[in-house]
């Protein structure tokens, strides 16, 4: 709900056309201050907390009021109208038939809170009916707090805009530009509603969509807080802003967040969602690369499996590999080199150069009952001869140098990572994974004498440099005994060109 209260806050300083109607604006300024429509929005979500999920209308009515009329009173120069300043006051506080945009500022709590859309709408009516219980008030309501729902459950814009037309009859189709052009300061639900529905659906993020509602001008704190309780909703809030709140207003957000994720969707299902409405498989498959690692929840890995099975019907040959790698890394699944060596080996057969280099360390790192020295050596020279495939040079380096499948040879070896080397693209940063794993080989060569001459500065040089590689990739496992080792041998070349010991010999 924190989207409509830093909406209050940005439009704050624009009310009564005092900024120009323009989008290039200054965000956020020590101008800047909440006004009751933030007081209003803390008050509802108070309410529903205190009357906690479950509850029927008269007990969350009854919340209402009375959380309303105590953040009211502690706030009372927030800026009300003249009827709700009465009501906030009143003994006994009735509604008085409002349509006034003030019943969609307060109700995006109520759109975080639910785990139905049903109970959403429900609610919703009960938050407004305490005090705007004019149909008009009661559907900018449901309208806000609906199109909350969606947004956080995943739903497109156009999903969302179908709903909005079909169930609230709202007419949005006017552009931003022609809005300006009729504007009047209006706080009605039925001339709020559509400018803070047009700046949602036209925003291309959240802060867009402020400035997007701060432009049309008038009512700019409140067009500001309701277009962005939605845009909060559909994108999230990126960053952190530091902003002035009232006493007790910051802890009632804090025990909101945490009430709220009871009911949230994972946000990463939520984003996979609109990317599905969107058709793409192109952004399906990033977002999959994305999440095909890490730590993730069961949901999450579940729908990377689901997206790279689906690619791999179409022929990608990429989500082969990916697929390859969660089997052989144990990502989700139990580590299954079977499983690997089926989808890596599909991989290359639709050209993807880097799966025969998998391929091959499935031969090479497997368990007996799949590792084969012959079948390694055979892929390597395919990735090497067909793609001048980096790790396929390095990994026929490591058989000529070990005398896996084939005779030990130190000179063709030397000759392997150096061709490696060489085929890095040129572009190739020093945080690339591959280049530390090759410079620490080269290393290894010139330290050790091993198809060249011992050459402890050149050692020394290219340990450095893998040095700096590997530690850009620190959260990898397999590099943190890679450094450890890489520590021993650099310190072993500044010992050797400082004089204090003699070259160890190589186990």
């Amino acid at each position: 709900m924190f989207g409509a209260i830093l909406g209050d806050i940005v439009g704050s300083r624009f009310e009564f056309d005092r900024g120009g109607k323009t989008k290039d604006f200054e965000f956020i300024t020590d101008e800047c201050e909440f006004t009751d429509d933030t007081v209003m929005t803390i008050a509802v979500a108070e309410a529903l907390m205190d009357a906690g999920v479950d509850a029927d209308e008269k007990s969350v009515k009854e919340h209402l009021v009375k959380s309303m009329q105590k953040w009211g009173r502690r706030y009372p120069d927030a800026g009300y109208g003249g009827s709700f300043t009465h009501w906030i006051h009143a003994d006994d506080p009735k509604p008085y038939n409002s349509f006034g945009n003030g019943s969609a500022m307060r109700v995006s709590s109520v759109g975080w809170i639910y785990s139905s859309l049903e109970r959403t709408i429900e609610v919703a009516r009960w938050t407004a009916e305490v005090s705007h219980n004019h149909p008009e008030g009661i559907k900018g309501a449901q309208c806000i707090a609906a199109v909350i729902f969606l947004g956080r459950t995943g739903h497109s814009k156009e999903e969302i805009k179908e709903y909005v037309t079909k169930t609230f009859g709202y007419d949005f189709s006017e552009s931003l530009e022609d809005m300006r052009k009729r504007h009047r300061h209006d706080e009605t639900c039925m001339d709020s509603l559509p400018k803070a529905l047009r700046s949602f659906f036209d925003g291309k993020d959240y802060e867009d969509t402020i400035r997007n509602a701060v432009s049309l001008g008038g009512d700019t704190d409140t067009l500001a807080a309701i277009a962005g309780a939605m845009a909060e909703g559909y994108y999230g809030l990126t960053r952190d802003y530091d902003v002035w709140l009232g006493k007790g207003m910051w802890e009632v957000i804090h025990r909101f967040r945490h009430e709220a994720l009871k009911n949230n969707t994972d946000p990463e299902i939520m984003e996979l969602r609109r990317i599905k409405s969107q058709q793409d498989d192109e952004a399906l498959f990033d977002w999959a690369y994305r999440h095909d690692h890490g730590e993730w929840n069961d949901e999450v890995y579940e729908k990377v499996v689901e997206i790279y099975e689906y690619l791999i019907k179409k022929g990608d040959g990429m989500a082969a590999n990916n697929l390859g790698s969660m089997y052989y890394n144990g990502v989700h699944f139990a580590k299954d080199y079977q499983m690997a060596e089926k989808y890596y080996r599909l991989a290359c057969e639709r050209g993807i150069s880097l799966a025969y280099g998998n391929l091959a360390c499935v031969y090479y790192y497997g368990d007996d009952s799949i590792r084969d020295d012959a079948k390694c050596y055979e892929t390597l020279m395919k990735g090497a001869v067909l793609f001048d495939n980096v790790e396929c040079y390095m990994r026929l380096g490591d058989l000529f140098r070990y005398g896996r499948h084939v005779e030990t040879n130190e000179d063709q070896a030397f000759r392997m990572y150096a061709k490696a080397l060489n085929c890095m693209p040129k572009e190739a940063e020093t945080a690339d994974l591959m280049l530390g794993s090759i410079r620490k080989r080269i290393g290894e060569c010139f330290l050790y004498g091993i198809g060249t001459e011992k050459n402890p500065h050149e050692a020394l040089f290219n340990f450095s440099i893998a040095m700096t590689a590997l530690y850009a990739q620190i959260g990898n496992p397999y590099v943190m005994s890679s450094i450890s080792h890489l520590k021993e041998e650099l310190k072993e070349a500044q010992d050797i060109l400082e004089g204090n010991t003699t070259n160890r010999i190589m186990n």
